[in-house]
């Protein structure tokens, strides 16, 4: 081997090793997937997370389990409000790269901060709330809890330094032909379940108000989603006095 060659080899080394440490690029395609799949998980996670703590209190203040509906859309086991927080985790604390300690206390503040948002709205536009802690330590407007918020930061921590690089090198080995028409067709599927979700619950707090089913649209939410069958669903949803 030339002297030149042997020169080379190092240099050579050294450039794959700074490549391998180089953060990988993301594209706007691979982004919307890997938000998509955040989103799902982040629904689904947060349902069952739900249900079971509910099902473990119950039990311990009890001695009965309860198993209670925590379901934020009509159909299949999804909760937006944790898909939302997985994407905003995502974008917000993943993609720039934010410190461990930032993605806690950012995530602490964040997620009071959206929990309490939600809350706001939720009784605003439907005159509901699916959570009231003013029974609960340090809350803050029976909104969220600063315990919550500590909890919200481990969330977070472990989202963005765990989950997303997880979700991100698995999305990069499937194929980008499957992995497209899967994430099209459950957006395709979510979008039709939030839509439908939203008008059953605006038409039931048109009931409450005693307005009549005016319209064909009306009539058939009336018929395909009544008060019995909504309180199933969102079994933990209170009206705001």
């Amino acid at each position: 081997m030339s002297k030149l060659a042997e020169k080379e080899i190092p240099g050579k080394v050294a450039r794959e090793v700074a490549a391998e440490k180089e953060p990988k690029k993301v594209s706007g395609r691979m982004i919307f997937y890997q938000a998509v799949i955040l989103f799902v998980v982040g629904c689904v996670f947060g349902t069952y997370w739900e249900e079971i703590m509910h099902l473990v209190t119950s039990f311990w203040a009890t001695g009965t389990p309860m198993w209670e509906s925590r379901r934020g859309l009509v159909y299949g086991p999804f909760s937006p409000v944790y898909g939302i927080g997985a994407v905003l985790i995502y974008l917000v604390f993943y993609l720039p790269k934010v410190k461990g300690w930032a993605c806690f206390v950012g995530g602490a503040v964040f997620g009071g901060a959206l929990e309490y948002i939600l809350s706001v709205l939720q009784e605003w536009i439907f005159g509901t709330r699916s959570w009231d802690y003013s029974d609960r330590l340090l809350d803050i407007g029976g909104r969220t809890t600063v315990p919550y918020m500590i909890v919200w930061g481990a969330l977070v921590f472990m989202v963005a330094r765990w989950i997303c690089p997880m979700i991100d090198e698995a999305c990069r080995k499937v194929a980008t032909k499957k992995l497209e028409w899967f994430c099209l067709g459950i957006s395709a599927f979510l979008m039709f379940d939030i839509v439908v979700s939203v008008a059953a619950v605006w038409r039931q707090t048109e009931r409450r108000l005693g307005d009549p089913a005016n319209t064909r649209i009306e009539r058939l939410l009336d018929r395909k989603f009544p008060d019995e069958r909504l309180q199933k669903i969102y079994s933990n949803t209170k009206v705001a006095e």
